[in-house]
């Protein structure tokens, strides 16, 4: 099958604050794909919460520093 045009897939994107977090304080993360999104799928690691399949959400972390978050943005025509 042929693979759909990449200008219907969404785009994920997403921000995080604050960027700078201090031992388990919160942050509040809100995605701002680009494009119909109609399932997020969420990998926070080291979080306390390390998964996430909303919109907007609290994350938080035990220790100060810097933890990867990815976003998989996903749609009837296929996922980011």
């Amino acid at each position: 099958s042929k693979a759909p045009p990449v200008s219907n897939l969404p785009i994920p994107d997403f921000t995080i604050m604050p960027t700078l977090l201090l031992k388990n304080e919160k942050s509040i993360v809100e995605e701002i794909a680009r494009g119909i999104v109609t399932k997020y799928e969420w990998d926070l690691v080291g979080a306390t919460s390390p998964t996430s399949s909303e919109k907007i959400f609290y994350s938080q972390y035990r220790e100060e520093g810097s933890y990867p978050i990815t976003l998989r943005a996903n749609n009837p025509l296929g996922s980011v």
